[in-house]
């Protein structure tokens, strides 16, 4: 199962920056927020998986976009380039020396947006799964999945039609489509271990077309992706492919079989 990495930023004294801007008429606790925006926006930035846990990191970076999405509209007079010099600064999370500056809330908040994504996958990864693993975790790993899914989906929704969405491999929108195809990919193979003692259910997983897996290798075949992305994510999304092709035709092959044994017995009895 696959999980990817946060993106890493720079800091940006946004407290400093935007305090001339307040109008305490209209906003009587804009510094106060001010504070709690740059407070939670350096957390936010020093969050690890390693250091912090991805259930931590997932929380930070969803108080962080609820401040930023209202800072985006408190703010949304102000030039934030020309009058307020604020820009953010955003790294590729496969690319690390890649970067994006954007003097736009929306960047911010996509940015953290795929932190999110990328706590929720690695919330996934971290469930005991396999043949011993405890159904209800591989139920949580499944859910975590579908999760960080929407997440990158809701990420494309505020990306949709940015210039800065080509800037960096991880913010294409045919990774982050691709992306999106991966965790639901996941989530299926999640739901399948839980039912694989079943043999009808297993039929209908098997027999059913694998979209996710077969959708995110076609996607990651562009030259710049190809270039950015870990060789290693490449190889897992082929196998993937290829496993779950191998799958469907074992099991087209086996439901044709008895198909045809049964056909011949029902016949045989008739005579």
């Amino acid at each position: 199962m696959l999980a990817f990495n946060v993106k890493t930023t720079e800091p940006v004294p946004v407290e400093e920056r935007l305090r001339r801007h307040v109008d305490t008429s209209r906003f009587p606790s804009g510094h106060a927020f001010l504070k709690d925006l740059q407070g939670w926006r350096e957390k936010m930035r020093s969050q690890r998986f390693g250091t912090n846990g991805a259930e931590a990191v997932r929380d930070g970076q969803l108080r962080y976009y609820a401040l930023a999405t209202h800072a985006e509209h408190h703010f949304r007079t102000v030039d934030l380039k020309n009058e307020a010099k604020v820009v953010f600064r955003w790294y590729d999370t496969f690319s690390t020396r890649r970067f994006v500056d954007q003097p736009d809330w929306a960047f911010e908040r996509a940015s953290v947006l795929f932190n999110v994504a990328g706590a929720l996958s690695y919330l996934a990864t971290s469930q005991e799964r396999g043949e011993r693993g405890d159904p209800e975790q591989i139920k949580l790993a499944c859910r975590y999945f579908q999760e960080a899914s929407g997440v990158i989906n809701e990420l494309r929704k505020i990306a949709s039609n940015a210039s800065w969405l080509s800037f960096t491999p991880d913010m294409t929108d045919d990774f982050l489509e691709a992306l999106s195809c991966i965790m639901l990919a996941q989530a299926q193979d999640c739901f399948y271990e839980i039912w694989r003692s079943l043999l009808t259910l297993i039929l209908t997983r098997a027999l059913a077309p694998a979209p996710g897996a077969k959708d995110a290798g076609l996607k990651l075949k562009a030259p710049l992706l190809q270039e950015a992305i870990s060789s290693e994510w490449l190889a897992v999304v082929d196998w993937n492919r290829a496993l779950f092709d191998g799958v469907q035709n074992y099991y087209a092959q086996r439901a044709l079989f008895d198909g045809v044994q049964n056909y011949y017995a029902a016949t045989a009895r008739r005579t």
